[in-house]
């Protein structure tokens, strides 16, 4: 990767980051826009630039994290919780993200499948706003 690709890509993903859209779809496409392949280094940059998000999202939660270390070592039952529910959610996209990690990879990791769940996101976020926007104006 070439210093001004790297450039490239840390400008991506601090603008998308304040945006309410796919900062690492964004990255994976302008990946391949760039020529830059799926390859380990590539995954290990993108990463590494998205540590600072995953910094400020800690920090933003820092009670709630701190909850959840205290229920580990058994000092706060809504901790306890609170790390069971998100341990049950997290593995089901584990263990299939184990099972089928090539595939994924082969199959979803590419600029037309993300610009695609883009376009389908957008398209059910159409769908469901005027529904959404009948349920605020209801008591």
């Amino acid at each position: 990767m070439e210093w001004w690709q790297a450039l490239i890509l840390g400008l991506v993903e601090g603008l998308t980051e304040f945006l309410p859209v796919s900062s690492t779809g964004h990255l994976v496409v302008v990946q391949r826009l760039l020529g830059i392949g799926a390859s380990e280094a590539a995954n290990a940059y993108a990463i590494a630039i998205q540590a600072g998000a995953i910094a400020a999202v800690l920090g933003l939660y820092r009670k709630r994290v701190s909850q959840i270390c205290l229920g580990l070592v058994g000092r706060d039952a809504d901790g306890t919780r609170l790390l069971i529910a998100l341990v049950l959610g997290f593995l089901p996209a584990a263990v299939l993200g184990l099972l089928f990690d090539s595939k994924i990879e082969q199959y979803l990791f590419g600029a037309w499948p993300v610009v695609a769940a883009w376009a389908g996101g957008g398209f059910v976020l159409l769908g469901l706003g005027p529904w959404l926007s009948s349920l605020r104006a209801s008591p």
